[in-house]
Formats: structure tokens, C-alpha cells, sequence
């Protein structure tokens, strides 16, 4: 979804809606997507088997180096390193 669309749905502008998502959270529209994405990459690397391009590709990211790169930044570690963390502390 973009903010333009929530917006519509919503019956705001994108700008007002852009400000109240701000306000109300103190995050961006976009920093609050990738956070979506990277939790529910990091629960399919937790329970399924997936490839890390499958779950790449599943939480919405079309580029494979750039969830590399934005996973990476918001963990301290790569996709495959936090799978095999996960499944040696269990």
C-alpha cells in the first residue's frame, strides 16, 4: 500500500494524512512499512523453511540486495545469520 492510497481510503490528503500518521506515531508512513516488512521477514525466517529470496520477495521487497542491505542495518546481521542464530537457541 502507499501513503496515497491510505490516504484515499481514509478520506485525507496525503499530506494531512502524512502529518497525522507523524503525530500519532512519531514514525514515518514509510519507516512504519519497513518495520511491517522486516517483523514479518523475521518471523517467516524464524517458521518456514523459505529461501531468503522467497521471503524477500513475500514481505514486498522486488530488489534482493536492498533487503539484504535494509535487514542488515536493522538487525546488526544478515537474513541467513539471524535464521541460524534463531534455530541454534532453540
Amino acid at each position: 500500500v502507499t501513503l496515497s492510497e491510505a490516504a484515499e481510503h481514509f478520506g485525507f490528503s496525503t499530506s494531512h494524512f502524512s502529518t497525522l500518521i507523524k503525530e500519532g506515531t512519531g514514525r514515518t508512513f514509510l519507516q512504519i512499512i519497513k518495520e511491517i516488512k522486516l517483523t514479518q521477514a523475521c518471523r517467516a525466517l524464524k517458521e518456514t523453511p523459505l529461501s531468503i529470496a522467497s521471503i524477500c520477495e513475500l514481505v514486498g521487497y522486488e530488489n534482493p540486495e536492498h533487503f539484504m542491505r535494509t535487514f542488515k542495518k536493522a538487525y546488526g546481521m544478515t537474513p541467513g545469520q539471524y535464521r541460524s542464530k534463531y534455530t541454534e537457541n532453540e
